[in-house]
């Protein structure tokens, strides 16, 4: 995946990690069905809540398991292509993810 190093300053790292569109929705649809097939609100049936109404009600949480997903499938992969001697595990600073967002998560992390 695209990335760029945002900042380095002594030990602490800064990553900014494009994530394509296509791949965003398609995981956020993929999240949305699981969902779909669990929940039950005032009004619904379990499983009968329609799509729109969970992602408005629960998005901020969607992206932030994807963008925990998507970091933890790519961190070493981009660690390891910068050359980068990690010392801690990643935290997610900002995560702009889903329909007509930048699809962008920075990282921070602290280097030997």
């Amino acid at each position: 995946m695209p990335h760029r190093i945002l900042k380095r300053e002594s030990c602490v790292v800064e990553l900014e990690v494009a994530i394509p569109a296509e791949q965003v929705e398609a995981r956020l649809q993929r999240q949305l069905t699981q969902l779909q097939s669990r929940v039950a609100l005032p009004g619904f049936r379990q499983g009968r809540v329609p799509a729109s109404l969970l992602r408005r009600k629960y998005e901020e949480d969607l992206t932030h398991d994807l963008a925990v997903d998507l970091v933890n499938e790519q961190f070493k992969a981009i660690v390891e292509a910068e050359k980068i001697s990690v010392f801690s595990a990643p935290w997610i600073v900002s995560a702009e993810l889903g329909l007509g967002k930048r699809n962008t998560i920075v990282i921070r992390f602290e280097e030997y």
